[in-house]
């Protein structure tokens, strides 16, 4: 396996998701640990897979969103258009 940077740009959604996984299974160990702190990467394909099962809001989502719209503004009813361009942006960018 190749080597892990040490200092990384700041981190990218889809390396934000990947530790987010990573630390949640590693749970009872919430401060760092440098001997297993690189490991986030292996979580890095559930990420991609996580942000893309998110790419679609809820029904839910979709009304908060268009709430938080005003309809003068002739952007009415886009907000999942918005959404789901940020999602393709953060996959995009973990590529």
């Amino acid at each position: 396996m190749s080597e892990i940077p040490r200092h990384l740009p700041t981190p990218r959604m889809v390396e934000k998701v990947a530790r987010a996984i990573f630390e949640e299974e590693y749970s009872d160990t919430r401060r760092p640990r440098p001997d297993i702190e690189p490991q986030w990467i292996l979580y890095r394909s559930a990420a991609i897979a996580a942000l893309e099962a998110a790419r679609e809001p809820t029904a839910a989502m979709k009304a908060a969103g268009d709430a938080e719209i005003p309809d003068n503004i002739g952007f009415a009813n886009d907000a999942c258009g918005v959404y789901r361009s940020m999602i393709d942006a953060a996959l995009k960018d973990g590529e």
